[in-house]
C-alpha cells in the first residue's frame, strides 16, 4: 500500500502492482471496474497482453481502492526511444480511469504523483501520454505534463515491414 486518504466515508488506498500474481488477484474486480468506466468489457486476452504479459516487460498497474472496490487505476508501460544518439528509458502512461463519483476528489492527481515517483525511482527520463479530453487538463495541471509542440515522425509502407 502506497498511501491512504480519507474520502467519501472510507479510506482510499493506493497500490502499485508489478508482478503478474498480484495483478491476477484483482483480475475480476478490475474487469468489472474497466467495464463500468469505459462501457465495454476488458477481454481476458487484452488483460493478459496489456496488464500481465506485455512484450515490453515492466508494466506497473497503479490502483486506488476504497475497501475492496477499485475506484481508479492507471498503467505505465516501460519503453525505450532513441533521441539523437542517446537511448532513453521512459514510461507510456495508459489506460487511466477513475469512477465518475471520485473524479473531483483528487484520486487522479494522487495516482499521478505516485506514478511520477515510481518513474523517477526507476530511472525513467520521462513519461509520455496520449490523454483523452478529460485527462488532458488534469495531466497538465497536476502532472506537470506539457504538450509536445514539435515532433518528427517517420513512416514506412506496410510492405517494407
Amino acid at each position: 500500500m502506497v498511501e491512504e486518504n480519507k474520502m467519501m466515508g472510507g479510506s482510499v488506498n493506493y497500490d502499485v502492482l508489478k508482478n503478474a500474481d498480484d495483478k491476477e488477484l484483482i483480475k475480476q474486480p478490475f474487469q468489472s471496474f474497466f467495464e463500468e468506466v469505459f462501457g465495454k468489457p476488458l477481454s481476458d486476452e487484452l488483460w493478459r497482453h496489456q496488464f500481465i504479459h506485455s512484450p515490453y516487460g515492466d508494466t506497473a498497474l497503479f490502483i486506488a481502492t476504497v475497501g475492496t472496490k477499485i475506484i481508479g487505476s492507471a498503467l505505465q508501460i516501460r519503453q525505450k526511444i532513441v533521441i539523437g544518439d542517446k537511448i532513453h528509458d521512459y514510461y507510456l502512461y495508459t489506460t487511466s480511469a477513475i469512477l465518475k463519483e471520485y473524479r473531483p476528489r483528487g484520486v487522479y492527481a494522487e495516482l499521478l504523483k505516485i506514478q511520477k515517483e515510481y518513474a523517477r525511482n526507476n530511472a525513467a527520463s520521462f513519461i509520455f501520454a496520449y490523454p483523452n479530453a478529460l485527462a488532458h487538463p488534469v495531466l497538465k495541471l497536476f502532472g506537470g505534463f506539457k504538450n509536445v509542440e514539435k515532433i518528427t515522425l517517420i513512416k514506412t509502407k506496410l510492405l517494407n515491414v
